[in-house]
């Protein structure tokens, strides 16, 4: 399968998924702005693109990123599950998983919070036995 460069709204609901339960953020990701997340995110996709199609980096993309909260929390007019954004999240990580220093990336470590997070959120998660 083949990368590619994930939509705006797709930025948009990593973005917008945070706002679920901040506690789980770190320091550093918790400081940027909704803007600057985004662009962070994105930019990490297109060095993935980078890397393996020798894409350019759209720089005047990132520049007018803004994150639009209307559509960040939407898909089809429903608003999105924490499965659906978990899903997002693993799309995300295929699409910009392609460059060397993706590993040790501040949105490798974005993502890996948030889907933590989301399976929290998961209904029955809490019903569930914690061991067996």
């Amino acid at each position: 399968m083949s990368a590619f460069l994930v939509s705006k709204n797709h930025i948009d609901a990593l973005v917008a998924a945070r706002k679920l339960d901040r506690h789980h953020d770190d320091g550093t990701l918790h400081k940027l702005s909704d803007d600057e997340l985004g662009r962070m995110l994105w930019r990490e996709n297109m060095l993935s693109l980078a890397d393996r199609y020798d894409d350019p980096i759209d720089e005047d993309a990132l520049r007018a990123y803004r994150f639009d909260p209307m559509t960040a929390r939407m898909h089809k007019g429903q608003p999105l599950s924490p499965i659906a954004l978990v899903k997002l999240v693993h799309c995300y990580r295929y699409q910009s998983c392609e460059h060397d220093a993706w590993e040790s990336s501040d949105a490798a470590r974005y993502c890996e919070r948030l889907e933590s997070m989301l399976v929290h959120r998961m209904p029955g998660y809490d019903e569930a036995p914690w061991g067996i």
